[in-house]
């Protein structure tokens, strides 16, 4: 239960006004603190530019919040108990909240270091740990992220920290990686759930895809290709 000082139009207010003050671009992509957001927040945040979200997406009609009694849905729809917050997560998909419609995106890898990254000084280890859960996002073929509290950073060198995210880049760089804002890596999630290929279709020297629905950008898609049991694959850009 919410303290009774605890206004969350006025938080959602005096969080713009500093935006605003201090000549900050306000993210489109919004991730509430324990995941919770007010009902009465939702038209502010719309209002500041907000098009997607990053929560747990449990059914209650006031607040949206994972706890370990309440529900998880993916983005198959399937329900289950959040009993266990180790269970790794990944949200892509719309959620209406109180009419206002949201993307909600969200993975966190949260059985190898359980709830989140924790970062530390040493660098051997948060790297390691850090091309795990990367690797892990990348190969399930979701968003990668990199989540923890800004309090972990307070500890770590500068010079540390720069050889951690050069361990960690050496390392991804055999995924060939695109480096974008995470504005643009949701938007572009939002655009591959936009549209569905209907029909794939071989000919002598090219390959057919139709595909169904309306986008905000330019995505792409996986072609797998099988030949004497060796499985390759390439990109095929699929226009608005």
């Amino acid at each position: 239960m919410a303290e009774k000082s605890f206004d969350p139009v006025a938080n959602t207010q005096e969080a713009k006004a500093f935006y605003d003050n201090n000549g900050l671009k306000i993210s489109k992509y919004f991730v509430p603190h324990y995941y919770e957001v007010s009902s009465s927040a939702l038209s502010g945040i719309r209002a500041m530019g907000g098009e997607f979200l990053g929560i747990h997406a449990a059914r209650q009609p006031l607040f949206w919040r994972f706890a370990m009694d309440t529900l998880w849905s993916t983005r198959l729809n399937n329900d289950g108990p959040a009993s266990n917050e180790y269970y790794p997560v990944y949200y892509g998909g719309y959620v209406n909240l109180n009419g206002l419609v949201f993307f909600n995106c969200l993975t966190e890898i949260r059985d190898d270091g359980t709830y989140e990254w924790y970062p530390d000084n040493n660098v051997t280890t948060t790297a390691a740990g850090s091309i795990r859960h990367l690797r892990r996002a990348i190969n399930s073929m979701v968003l990668p992220s990199l989540f923890t509290h800004e309090r972990y950073f307070g500890d770590i060198t500068a010079t540390n920290f720069r050889d951690i995210l050069s361990q960690i880049t050496t390392s991804m760089s055999g995924y060939n990686p695109e480096y974008t804002s995470t504005d643009y890596a949701v938007q572009y999630i939002r655009a591959t759930t936009n549209i569905k290929i209907t029909n794939v279709r071989e000919m002598t020297s090219q390959i057919e895809i139709s595909y169904t629905g309306t986008n905000d950008m330019d995505t792409k898609c996986y072609l797998f290709n099988e030949q004497s049991g060796q499985i390759t694959y390439r990109l095929v850009g699929l226009p608005l």
